[in-house]
């Protein structure tokens, strides 16, 4: 958003398209806006699969390390570098131009670059990812690794959990497994509607900036502005689970959560023992 703010703010000066080498970096910086959303979100629906595969056959996740999540994030992020540089390479006739002279997306021109358009851009840029993502999601549902209503906990199951008497082993690892169904059914949907809204946005923009681009100018601003909002829309997305909300909240209003109140701990002196004692 940074790039095409500068990008359009050059343009809007100069009343004209800035240049060959800006249309390239404009269609370049577009193409890796859209591929990173999908295949990061990939990348979360590959992590949720596995979190709700363990809770289904009652096994320990381990989420990966912070070192392991830098270094996967960073290696899509490379790969789609890569894959936002093919209307560089001059092999699939794809080129970047200014559409209307608003934005600056691949273009193809020829029968072959319409193929190499639709067979390899566009697969590699957002239908694989997407794709892989809603293979995560009919998985899940259909190996019921995610229920799409939350299993109940009974009134009696909860007032013995408050209770100081102890179930059996088998009572207690069953309540314990409708907890941690629930939680990772609460954790899967809130991803899932990251990816939708992800998908909401980009889906349209892409169409008014690919597939109508040659159509009308509105079509192409309307695509544009669209596709910004996806940050916007992610962003609030995510502030829709409780524990999110509170944290921006307290980052925002500088609030400290104050520590967990811990009862100190008993001391027994000396003298006190040997009364005990006496009066024993």
């Amino acid at each position: 958003s940074s790039s095409c703010t500068i990008t359009c703010w050059l343009n809007y000066n100069l009343h004209f398209y800035v240049g060959n080498d800006m249309c390239r970096w404009q269609a370049f910086y577009a193409s890796f806006g859209i591929a990173g959303s999908f295949y990061l979100n990939a990348l979360v629906a590959h992590e949720m699969r596995r979190l709700l595969k363990a809770t289904k056959r009652l096994e320990d996740y381990h989420p990966p390390s912070h070192r392991r999540v830098l270094l996967t994030s960073a290696g899509v992020l490379v790969f789609c570098v890569i894959l936002s540089t093919i209307h560089m390479w001059g092999i699939f006739s794809l080129e970047a131009f200014p559409t209307y002279g608003i934005v600056c997306v691949v273009h193809d021109k020829t029968v072959p670059s319409t193929l190499a358009m639709w067979l390899i851009y566009m697969p590699l840029i957002a239908f694989l990812p997407c794709a892989y993502i809603f293979y995560v999601a009919i998985n899940s549902w259909w190996n019921n690794l995610i229920y799409l209503r939350a299993p109940p906990l009974a009134a009696e199951e909860e007032a013995a959990n408050e209770s100081p008497e102890m179930d059996s082993v088998a009572e207690m690892q069953r309540r314990m497994h409708i907890r941690r169904i629930r939680q990772a059914r609460t954790l899967g949907l809130y991803f899932a509607r990251i990816f939708l809204s992800v998908l909401l946005m980009w889906a349209p923009a892409s169409v008014f900036l690919i597939t109508l681009k040659l159509h009308s100018a509105w079509g192409v601003w309307v695509g544009g502005t669209w596709g910004h909002l996806q940050g916007l829309a992610s962003a609030l997305m995510c502030l829709t689970k409780p524990d999110v909300f509170d944290a921006v909240k307290d980052l925002y209003t500088c609030r400290r959560r104050p520590p967990p109140q811990v009862a100190p701990p008993r001391i027994v002196t000396k003298s006190a023992s040997c009364l005990d004692f006496q009066a024993q």
